[in-house]
């Protein structure tokens, strides 16, 4: 188990932290609903969150800055939220994130 990663870059560091930090994303949310209408759904699609349905209903992806304008709509659509939780990044994302942006600084 790790708790401090360094990302290298062709013998470069890119950077290095605690792990738990470089996971954290802050930016994305994933909210689930029991149903969301086909309306509501393309509204959802053109804000950026695409809606996925599965066995627990609509579970849409969406920037945190608009989280509660995405469910104040739900909700006046009539729709449960039965979740909200942030979008955690896998360290692979991280580094290719990384390592794109530090090479496109170069």
């Amino acid at each position: 188990i790790c708790d401090r990663v360094v990302i290298l870059d062709h013998g470069r560091l890119v950077r290095e932290g605690r792990l738990a930090e470089m996971l954290e994303s802050g930016d994305r949310v994933e909210i689930v609903a029991d149903r969301v209408p086909e309306e509501l759904e393309r509204e959802l699609e053109a804000w950026g969150g695409p809606v996925e349905r599965d066995a627990r209903g609509a579970r849409i992806l969406a920037d945190a800055a608009r989280k509660r304008e995405i469910l104040e709509a739900l909700w006046a659509a009539g729709c449960d939220v039965t979740a909200m939780n942030p979008v955690k990044n896998n360290l692979q994302d991280v580094f290719l994130k990384l390592v794109e942006d530090y090479e496109a600084v170069k």
